[in-house]
């Protein structure tokens, strides 16, 4: 199974062949220094280290412009302290399908040289259980400065993309957002493994991607993101949010509302995979190719 560790060294070699990527692979220090503390927590009951993995394509070097695709890497979820049973952790070596998916569009597109800048944020950690484990009732800060209640270990990919939105919009200057995670259960029950869950803030992302989808002959179904589904995350008393709302209604909302977050002012869509990266017990590469085709389809 792979590691946090393995995967950003595999993932920096592969990309190393492209000369058209740039790569680069942050420890453990350099995300402390950063201040990426979600990140952090996820990764206290690992043994291997968290990594950010930053891949950049350049194909407009005159324009500040650029799009962000950021993926969760979780490389296995025991659910942490909120404990998956048996069935449910089964298979959970896919939790990290957004980061390959994100590392895979960005190395597939900057093969057609597209006038656009790309860069792909990937934070990678797997989420176990030791004694020094994240557990409900932390709180902690955010690299935004937004403070989270933990009342949910195993609601960990958000903690990490949030994260990663963060680096994403600092550190890299993205102009827009996308995220993409195998994130909740909840989108499988509202669309099964037909349609990819998408969220969006803004109509003119939400249009261009939708017609990028259509064309890449891939599935996606708008879901709500609505500030009524936010209620929740919002209603902590120590802290600026919690990471889940256990309300039981609208969770894949809920879960992309926490995201829009962190995302500040940017365009942003979310792209929820929970049931579409890994079919009949194979992986899918699901939205790869509207990935690429909303890029390429920018230019024109």
């Amino acid at each position: 199974m792979a590691s946090s560790e393995f995967l950003a060294s595999e993932i920096q070699k592969k990309m190393s062949l492209n000369p058209k990527l740039t790569v680069k692979v942050l420890g453990e220090n350099e995300v402390r220094k950063l201040g990426m503390n979600l990140l952090l927590a996820v990764n206290r009951g690992s043994t291997y280290d968290a990594k950010l993995v930053v891949i950049s394509y350049e194909g407009l070097p005159g324009s500040q412009y650029k799009t962000a695709f950021v993926g969760k890497g979780i490389t296995f979820d025991s659910g942490g302290y909120n404990i998956k049973t048996g069935m449910y952790m089964n298979d959970m070596k896919i939790d990290m399908s957004g980061a390959i998916i994100c590392a895979a569009a960005i190395d597939a597109l900057s093969q057609f040289n597209p006038l656009a800048n790309v860069v792909a944020v990937l934070p990678l950690t797997d989420n176990r259980l030791n004694g020094d484990a994240n557990t409900p009732d932390a709180v902690w800060r955010s690299m935004n400065g937004k403070t989270v209640e933990i009342n949910n270990t195993d609601a960990e990919g958000r903690l990490i993309l949030a994260d990663a939105i963060t680096y994403a919009i600092r550190q890299e200057k993205a102009s827009e957002i996308i995220s993409i995670a195998t994130l909740t259960g909840a989108i499988r029950i509202a669309l099964g493994e037909t349609f990819t869950g998408a969220f969006a803030n803004e109509e003119k992302i939400w249009k261009n991607f939708n017609e990028a989808s259509k064309e890449a002959g891939e599935l996606i179904w708008r879901m709500p993101l609505h500030q009524d589904f936010a209620q929740n995350i919002r209603d902590s008393k120590v802290a600026d949010l919690k990471n889940t709302d256990f309300s039981g209604k609208a969770g894949s909302s809920s879960a992309a509302m926490f995201l829009a977050e962190f995302v500040e002012d940017k365009p942003f869509i979310h792209l929820d995979i929970a049931a579409t990266a890994f079919v009949k017990n194979a992986p899918t590469g699901v939205m790869v190719k509207s990935l690429v085709e909303y890029i390429l389809a920018k230019q024109n």
